[in-house]
């Protein structure tokens, strides 16, 4: 009986297989059940080896990381560092974050905290912090570092050179009454101490010195006060008289001096009508 004229399905399907392998109608007759099987298991072998895709390699996973955040910092504020990273090759898959300090202050953190792409940390302590971040991503693994160096915090106060600086100098300065240019040895003089600088609300000390002149002395000989007075009829007119000052507070001193040259007296008018 002929393929052609069956009703049977699988008949019908094994026919026109063997149709498209070029086997002519009236050559099926001809063959065996067995080279119709083998006839149907070409033309499915065919088909199957047509609509298998081209399978490429997989290329290989490979991650760039890297670390964003501030590079300075001042102490007892909170830094933020973030972990980054780019595929190179292979595709995207979840990553795995790690830090790890290795340098600077220790820091006490949370072992949650290192296990995610967001480092914070108060720095308290002046200093060098820096960290290594590895980035895992399947079989891929790369790594970067990070610095942030952070600075003592600065205060509205004196800084503390300021405050263990020096004081200024003492400045010592003599005023003469009368003026030195006015003055004979019918008047008397009067030489007073001014001081400034030295240390904040400082105690001055004062000594006088006599340096040239015929001997001249003050009340009660004392040359120990922020002014001395020496009577007219000490000084000689035309000799020159040499004083220093000194002003002292604690370790340190200021020092002025005055020069004077009593003038010859005023003669005296003659009477009118002489």
């Amino acid at each position: 009986m002929s393929l052609r004229k069956t009703g049977d399905p699988v008949r019908k399907i094994r026919q026109l297989d063997c149709i498209r392998l070029g086997i002519k109608p009236w050559a099926q007759r001809w063959l065996a059940p067995a080279v119709a099987a083998a006839c149907i298991l070409l033309a499915t072998s065919g088909r199957m080896r047509a609509a298998e895709p081209v399978r490429r390699p997989a290329a290989a996973q490979v991650v760039a990381a890297s670390i964003s955040g501030p590079d300075l910092a001042d102490s007892g504020t909170t830094v933020t560092l973030l972990g980054r990273f780019k595929v190179v090759s292979g595709s995207p898959a979840r990553a795995e974050y790690q830090w790890t300090q290795t340098g600077g202050p220790a820091l006490k953190l949370p072992a949650a905290v290192l296990t995610t792409n967001a480092l914070r940390f108060r720095a308290l302590e002046a200093g060098s912090y820096s960290f290594s971040l590895k980035v895992t991503m399947g079989s891929a693994t790369d790594t970067a570092t990070k610095v942030v160096e952070v600075h003592p915090k600065a205060t509205n106060g004196p800084s503390p050179s300021a405050s263990t600086s020096s004081p200024p100098p003492i400045l010592a300065q003599i005023q003469v009454a009368p003026a030195v240019a006015q003055f004979h040895p019918n008047v008397d003089l009067m030489m007073k101490a001014k001081a400034s600088g030295g240390a904040p609300n400082a105690t001055y000390t004062y000594l006088w010195e006599q340096l040239a002149g015929s001997p001249v002395s003050p009340p009660n000989n004392d040359w120990t006060k922020p002014y001395i007075i020496f009577l007219r009829v000490q000084f000689i007119a035309g000799m020159t008289y040499k004083f220093r000052l000194t002003v002292s507070s604690g370790d340190q001193k200021g020092v002025a001096e005055a020069t004077i040259v009593p003038q010859s007296p005023p003669q005296p008018k003659p009477p009118s009508g002489a």
